[in-house]
C-alpha cells in the first residue's frame, strides 16, 4: 500500500486539494459578507467568479466599486473593464476608491475578447510583482450585456445578421473556460456585471433572463440579483434602497437570502453635484434586527446598551459615538 501511495503521489501530487480553503475579502458590507460566505469575517471568496445582475441603475457598479475599495483597503488592487463606457470616476472616488495606479487600473476594450484578455494580463503582472504577490485583486467587468464579440465588431452595421444576436453567448462559452482556470490559479475575484432582459412570449414563470447565454450561470460560483426602490422628495431622487438576493452560491448555503442597504444622494458644491453615500451602519442595524441579533421594541429597536431607539436615531447614535466596532463584536459573539 505504501509503494502504491508513493506511485500515485508521483502521478497526482499530494492531497492538499482535499483540504479546501477559501480566502475571503470583505464586500465592505458586513451583512453581505455573511450571506456571501457564511462568515462575518468573510465576503467575496478569492479564486471565484461572481455575477451581479439587475435592472438599470440598481446599484451594480456601486456594489462592485465597494468590492474594489475593500481590496484596496487590504493592500490590493481593483481593475475595471468598461465595455459600457459609463464609469464615473467622481462617483467612485466619493465612495472611497483610489483611482490612481497601481491601486486601480481602468481598461476600455473594444471587444469581449480584448477586455478579458487584457484584464487577465494586467492581473497576472500585478500578481507576479513583489508588492501585490499576496494581496487581493478584484476585476470588475461592466457589463456582459454591453460587450461586443470580435466577430461582430469586425463587421459593418449593414453586415449584421440574425446569427450575430447569439454571438456573445457562443464566445462566453469558450472564453469563460479559460477565465475560470486563470481566476483560480491567480487567486483573484472576478465580478461580471450583467443586466436583465425579458424573454418574448413567456406567459408562465419568470420571463427575465440575462445576456451572455448559459455559460456565465454555470461558471459563476455566486449569482446575485439586485433590485431597487427609489425614494424621492420634491421630485428629486434622494435615496435608493438596494436589495441583493442570492440566486446561486457554491461557497456557502445562502440561496434565497437577502440583504438591503441604502445609497443616499447629497447635493454639494456650486454645480450641485450629486454625491452618493452607502449607509453601511443602516444595513448592519437592519440585518441584525431582521435576524434577531437586536430586539424589536414596537417600532423601536433595543440596542446593546439596553436602551430603545427609533431606527434613524440608533444609526446616528452608532455613527456619532463610533460604536460600529461594539455592534460588530456583539454580532460575532451571537451569530
Amino acid at each position: 500500500m505504501a509503494s502504491l501511495d508513493k506511485e500515485l503521489a508521483g502521478l497526482l501530487g499530494d492531497e492538499e486539494w482535499l483540504e479546501e480553503e477559501n480566502h475571503f475579502m470583505s464586500s465592505s458590507l458586513l451583512p453581505l459578507d455573511i450571506v456571501l460566505s457564511g462568515n462575518p469575517d468573510g465576503g467575496f471568496a478569492t479564486g471565484r467568479i461572481y455575477e451581479i445582475y439587475g435592472p438599470e441603475s440598481s446599484g451594480k457598479t456601486a456594489m462592485a466599486t465597494m468590492a474594489m475599495i475593500a481590496a484596496q483597503k487590504a493592500g490590493g488592487v481593483g481593475i475595471f473593464v468598461d465595455y459600457e463606457r459609463s464609469f464615473k470616476k467622481d462617483f467612485a472616488e466619493d465612495l472611497g476608491l483610489n483611482t490612481k495606479r497601481p491601486h486601480f487600473m481602468y481598461i476600455k476594450p473594444v471587444t469581449w475578447e480584448e477586455g478579458n484578455t487584457k484584464a487577465l494580463e494586467v492581473a497576472e503582472a500585478i500578481r507576479n510583482s513583489k508588492e501585490f504577490a499576496d494581496k487581493p485583486i478584484v476585476i470588475v467587468q461592466d457589463s456582459v450585456a454591453a460587450a461586443v464579440p470580435k466577430s461582430v465588431a469586425e463587421k459593418g452595421i449593414s453586415e449584421y445578421n440574425m446569427n450575430d444576436t447569439t454571438a456573445l453567448a457562443r464566445v462566453t462559452s469558450s472564453t469563460l473556460k479559460a477565465v475560470n482556470l486563470f481566476v483560480d490559479d491567480m487567486d483573484v475575484v472576478m465580478i461580471y456585471l450583467n443586466q436583465i432582459r425579458e424573454k418574448p412570449g413567456v406567459m408562465f414563470g419568470n420571463p427575465e433572463t440575462t445576456p451572455g447565454g448559459k455559460a456565465l450561470k454555470f461558471y459563476a460560483s455566486v449569482r446575485i440579483s439586485l433590485g431597487k426602490k427609489v425614494k424621492s422628495e420634491e421630485g428629486r431622487v434622494h435615496e435608493h434602497e438596494i436589495t441583493a438576493k442570492i440566486i446561486k452560491n457554491k461557497v456557502t448555503q445562502s440561496v434565497g437570502e437577502k440583504v438591503k442597504w441604502n445609497i443616499a444622494y447629497e447635493r454639494s458644491g456650486a454645480g450641485q453635484k450629486s454625491i452618493g453615500r452607502i449607509d453601511t451602519t443602516g444595513a448592519l442595524v437592519d440585518y441584525m434586527k431582521e435576524n434577531g441579533f437586536l430586539e424589536r421594541a414596537g417600532n423601536r429597536i433595543k440596542f446593546i446598551d439596553g436602551k430603545t431607539y427609533p431606527r434613524a436615531t440608533l444609526i446616528k447614535h452608532i455613527d456619532d459615538n463610533d460604536l460600529t466596532g461594539d455592534v460588530i463584536k456583539h454580532l460575532k459573539e451571537n451569530i
